[in-house]
């Protein structure tokens, strides 16, 4: 029978609630629900409905304190300069090669792997 069609009591929909609190699927279903749900994506309206409920959100300080954490470990090369022989180093591996792009055509070329790049990026981030 449908659970679409049945309206259950709020004291049994908190038995329901509590029966299913805590419960783990284990790897295979993990895999079969994924199987399943790929490639479906949302409708252009429902995308509209969750960037317009996300719109001007903020994060709490809580987590702007945790995601300050995260960060502070990185400390790759803060504050160091490259030696004047290093800077020579990288200074005669780029002499002779072009500083950029060169032709309007080569300058339409790069923007359109840029953009295929960021369309499968967003693919990526936005699967369901």
């Amino acid at each position: 029978m449908p659970t679409k069609t049945r309206v259950f009591s709020p004291e049994h929909r908190a038995k329901l609630s509590a029966a299913k609190k805590g419960k783990v699927h284990s790897p295979e279903t993990r895999a079969k629900i994924g199987a399943a749900r790929k490639g479906r994506t949302h409708a252009p309206e429902t995308r509209a409905k969750i960037g317009a409920a996300s719109k001007g959100r903020t994060h709490t300080p809580e987590a702007r304190a945790e995601i300050g954490a995260v960060h502070k470990g990185n400390t790759y090369r803060k504050g160091k300069k490259h030696s004047p022989e290093t800077r020579a180093k990288m200074s005669a591996a780029r002499k002779g090669k072009p500083k950029g792009p060169q032709s309007p055509e080569h300058r339409a070329k790069i923007r359109a792997a840029a953009k295929a790049r960021a369309a499968i990026n967003k693919a990526r981030a936005n699967p369901i």
